[in-house]
């Protein structure tokens, strides 16, 4: 069963809760002499904020992240990976193979790629890593970065705050056909005699 039926039905019992409340609040003001729009509206906001508190916070961790940190870095072209025959003189892999949910796939004999998440960075931030890295020497070629936000995984059922989801960092499309890219040149350098 999908999670949108509970997730509407919470919201639509908030949402007339709240309505009730802003009612309740605008009716007692009218009894009092005080402004009833004042009031209302005092109510409407709390009820707001109650819910959407963190919708700033998340919001504008996941930009300054995505404009900080994302993005694909190439360390070793595929050019000079074959020169070098695997010396490897690169920085090494940090290791993404070990952090939890990461996976590792063995693109040939000589390279693979690791791709994992470092779990919830802030509220509901995920950074997402992809490394390519040279099995023989440990040396890590390229690695690319991004962001979500949200429940942290893709393709899943809604959370509870579904507004707080956003899939990718501005450009997450074009690192990832870059990489993609990345990965062809890698293959046929290993190919070439």
């Amino acid at each position: 069963m999908s999670l949108w039926f509970p997730v509407g039905t919470v919201l639509t019992a908030y949402a007339l809760f709240a309505a009730a409340l802003v009612c309740a609040a605008a009716v007692g003001a009218r009894r009092r002499g005080r402004s009833p729009v004042r009031w209302g509206s005092t109510v409407a906001a709390a009820m707001a904020l109650f819910l959407f508190w963190d919708w700033p916070l998340v919001w504008l961790s996941h930009h300054h992240r995505c404009a900080n940190e994302s993005g694909l870095k190439v360390f070793v072209t595929p050019a000079q990976w074959r020169e070098s025959a695997g010396t490897g003189s690169a920085q090494q892999a940090a290791g993404a193979a070990e952090h939890w949910g990461a996976r590792r796939f063995a693109l040939l004999y000589r390279n693979h790629l690791t791709s994992g998440d470092e779990g919830e960075l802030f509220l509901k931030v995920w950074r997402w890593t992809d490394e390519l890295v040279d099995t023989h020497t440990g040396e890590l070629l390229a690695r690319r970065i991004n962001f979500s936000a949200g429940n942290g995984y893709r393709h899943s059922d809604p959370p509870l705050k579904f507004w707080l989801q956003v899939r990718d960092c501005e450009g997450a499309p074009e690192d990832a056909r870059r990489l993609a890219a990345l990965l062809r040149e890698f293959r046929e350098a290993m190919k070439r005699p």
